[in-house]
């Protein structure tokens, strides 16, 4: 993988992991989810329908935006950024994804909770570590892969910012389509 990483992705080949690591990073989220619920595991729900049906759309995509640029800073900027700068060995780099992975898939599971005032499921919600986890994952290689592992990191954190606003789209707009 260090390899791979090592070949910065640009251009059409950027514009591709974006698109695939959305769409790839949805298609396994929904297949867990499913998975869950046939275990008969629901999970807590980011927004509720009411919450989104009463929510105009312009305030979803800011909100939407706002809270992506916000995660990106703290789980792919910031610790990423920090360990390519500090030229940690790539275990270590790896160490770090995983770390950040597994906090950003964890506090998707309490945080929705928390914002309507319920207590948090602390079991429930690491299974968001498969889910939300593998995503903080996947967002991590797209930021190395397009600029990141080479120092580019404004570059690495709009790919990475691209790629989650598009994952975090994909819901909103099948709920307006249907």
């Amino acid at each position: 993988m260090r390899r791979w990483l090592e070949t910065e992705a640009t251009g059409k080949r950027m514009c591709g992991f974006i698109v695939a690591f959305a769409l790839g990073g949805f298609v396994y989220a929904t297949l867990v989810v499913m998975f869950f619920h046939s275990l008969e595991v629901w999970l807590p729900l980011v927004v509720s329908e009411s919450e989104f049906e009463q929510t105009p759309v312009i305030l979803l995509a800011i909100g939407i935006i706002f809270s992506v640029v916000f995660e990106e800073v703290l789980f792919r900027l910031v610790p990423l950024a920090a360990a390519v700068k500090m030229e940690c060995s790539f275990p270590k780099l790896m160490a770090v994804i995983a770390v950040s992975s597994v906090i950003f898939g964890y506090l998707h599971g309490i945080l929705p909770e928390l914002q309507r005032g319920e207590a948090p499921d602390f079991l429930l919600a690491t299974l968001f570590i498969f889910i939300q986890g593998v995503f903080g994952f996947l967002l991590s290689l797209v930021f190395l892969k397009c600029g990141g592992y080479a120092g580019k990191f404004k570059k690495a954190f709009l790919a990475s910012t691209a790629t989650h606003i598009l994952y975090n789209s994909i819901p909103s707009l099948f709920f307006l389509l249907l």
